[in-house]
């Protein structure tokens, strides 16, 4: 394994662990996500399918999981343009 892989690996499991204990947030608003990794970007792993946004139905706001953001945001994004 990587160094940079064993990186992310160690970000993802501290994040879920950090969730599980209360210390951080489950779920981020769209304008949040938006504000953190660029609405451009966000827009595009919807679209690939990378993230999911979450709502509660009806006309409730798009909530998004940090730790898949974070993944996506890890992931080579340098594929996506070629």
């Amino acid at each position: 394994m990587e160094s940079r892989d064993l990186r992310q690996l160690i970000k993802a499991v501290s994040g879920e662990v950090l969730r599980q204990a209360g210390l951080q947030k489950k779920y981020i608003s769209q304008a949040e996500a938006f504000k953190t990794y660029g609405r451009g970007k966000v827009e595009r792993w919807v679209r690939q399918e990378r993230v999911t946004p979450f709502s509660d139905g009806g006309n409730t706001k798009k909530r998004y999981d940090p730790l898949q953001l974070e993944i996506a945001a890890n992931r080579n994004n340098w594929v996506d343009y070629i």
